[in-house]
């Protein structure tokens, strides 16, 4: 869930190799303890995780001195230059000390924690859930789970062995991973190893003798199993129903991530030439920054933006007051801070799409499957405009409704059958008439969200049902009752706790 192409990424290769040489010590095997200052000296200068290097090893340091009963002097030694070597920074002791700056950002009860997902800790993540995001990757979870109670027995026996410095290294650890989702990693890195080393696999061993011919074939054909069920999980992956399954924006392949990043809307800026400093939406900040070379209002690097800042782009973006004051705090903020065009993803910022679509200090100039853009008006206004603009907002003509599976007595797949073909066949959301029609519907523009949203269905086969969840409020508004209920209908057979389609469907009852 979180190994994703960020700097953190270099704080689990420095633990790694940290744990490895300690470790390594541990089993007398006489390691270069001197690699430790050099190791912690580039970490400081790469990533301020560097702490979880003083964390490793300070466990191992306590933990061999009670079994030892005395100081071990090597490690000592050698950890506290690893400490005193991360003062040589560009911040010196302010870089230092600012990892524990980052604790208070990130607590559960400030804004950061509040705001970010990411943030919060897997035990609590059913909270994430909401009528917009309605499915969250709890199979992610499941593997942490397990590995969260296996290395809960481990470290009992590994109590039971006196190895106290494993014991230790999975306090700091497993509370960390059980603190927030973007440490689950760290599990892995730091515990899964320590885990293996200590539940007693040498019993379980002992109940598969290989010298007998029937515990011979039971391992084989258990090897033959697991090769299967690894090929399948792997095929699963290749043609992104894993990740469909959860409705994530991440695929298979190697490229830029065009349903996660707004690539063609950062192409459209640099071919425009559109100036001047950007209101972005936070997803938007690093790519924005990378693609066009300009500054950004703001980005994903929340521990150098500090709550105060975050505050007031929140005001932009996720308000709290009435729709008067928002258009006067953004009127503030554009002027404030000479604001030239906003760019933002209209599915999670609707009401902002509304705002601005209905401000004629504002023009629309691009728009795709992603991102939308807004520039403000002026009078070179027309240059900024995409010129294919009016052909992607033109009326299309739908297919029939009664042509679509699942309505009108049509044959819609089956659970069974759309989870077999993930393993198959290129999965594929309709992530074009599905973000369009939501452009449309955000709009207020009934009919082109209605067109778009059974495009989606018809091309996405029937295969996922927040489809029918979207042309049935099309359908609602259009007064096309029946076909709103059939839609409403299909939702509640995979989420009958739906709250949209429940209430529409008792609307729909008393209006007929």
């Amino acid at each position: 869930f979180r190994f994703m192409a960020r700097p953190e990424l270099m704080s689990w290769v420095f633990l790694a190799s940290v744990l490895y040489i300690l470790h390594r010590y541990t089993e007398g095997r006489n390691p270069p303890l001197w690699l430790l200052p050099i190791i912690l000296l580039i970490w400081v200068n790469c990533h301020n995780g560097f702490v979880l290097g003083w964390m490793a090893v300070g466990c191992f340091f306590v933990g061999l001195s009670i079994k030892q009963r005395r100081f071990d002097k090597r490690i000592f030694k050698w950890g506290s230059a690893s400490v005193l070597v991360t003062v040589i920074n560009p911040y010196h002791i302010h870089g230092v000390l600012f990892p524990f700056t980052l604790i208070s950002s990130f607590r559960s009860g400030s804004l950061f924690g509040q705001a970010i997902s990411e943030l919060v800790s897997p035990f609590a993540s059913g909270g994430q859930t909401t009528v917009q995001l309605p499915f969250y990757p709890y199979t992610i979870l499941v593997p942490y789970f397990i590995l969260f109670a296996a290395s809960l027995v481990a470290a009992v026996c590994l109590f039971r062995k006196q190895k106290y410095w494993a014991v230790l290294l999975f306090l700091p650890f497993l509370y960390l991973s059980a603190k927030m989702m973007r440490s689950i990693p760290l599990l892995v890195v730091a515990c899964l190893p320590v885990m293996i080393y200590g539940l007693p696999l040498d019993h379980v061993g002992r109940l598969f003798r290989w010298g007998d011919r029937r515990y011979r074939r039971f391992t084989l054909v258990a090897a033959l199993v697991l090769m299967l069920l690894t090929i399948g999980m792997a095929s699963y992956v290749v043609t992104d129903a894993y990740y469909l399954s959860t409705r994530r924006v991440d695929r298979f392949g190697w490229d830029w991530n065009r349903t996660a990043l707004p690539v063609e809307a950062m192409n459209f800026v640099n071919q425009a030439g559109i100036k001047g400093l950007a209101l972005n939406h936070l997803n938007f900040g690093g790519y924005l920054m990378w693609a066009t070379g300009q500054k950004t209002f703001i980005d994903g690097r929340l521990e150098v933006v500090r709550e105060k800042f975050y505050a007031e782009y929140e005001r932009y973006f996720s308000p709290r007051q009435d729709k008067r004051q928002w258009r006067q705090a953004l009127e503030q903020g554009v002027t404030r801070w000479n604001i030239q065009w906003i760019i933002f993803p209209y599915d999670v910022n609707p009401g902002l799409l509304n705002l601005l679509s209905r401000n004629s200090a504002w023009r629309l100039a691009y728009v795709d499957h992603k991102a939308v853009i807004f520039v403000r008006n002026g009078p070179e206004i027309e240059r900024y405009i995409d010129p294919n603009l009016k052909r992607l907002l033109k009326p299309s003509i739908p297919s029939p409704l009664r042509t679509l599976p699942g309505l009108f007595g049509n044959q819609r797949p089956n659970s069974f059958k759309r989870f077999l073909s993930g393993f198959f066949e290129k999965q594929a959301f309709p992530t074009h008439h599905h973000m369009f029609g939501l452009f449309h519907y955000f709009r207020r523009e009934w009919p082109k969200a209605h067109a778009h949203f059974t495009e989606a269905v018809k091309e996405s086969r029937g295969y996922y049902y927040e489809t029918y969840n979207n042309l049935g409020s099309a359908s609602f508004r259009l007064g096309q009752l029946d076909v709103a209920r059939q839609c409403y209908e299909i939702v509640l057979k995979e989420d009958p706790k739906n709250p949209i389609a429940l209430r529409r469907l008792r609307q729909i009852s008393k209006m007929n």
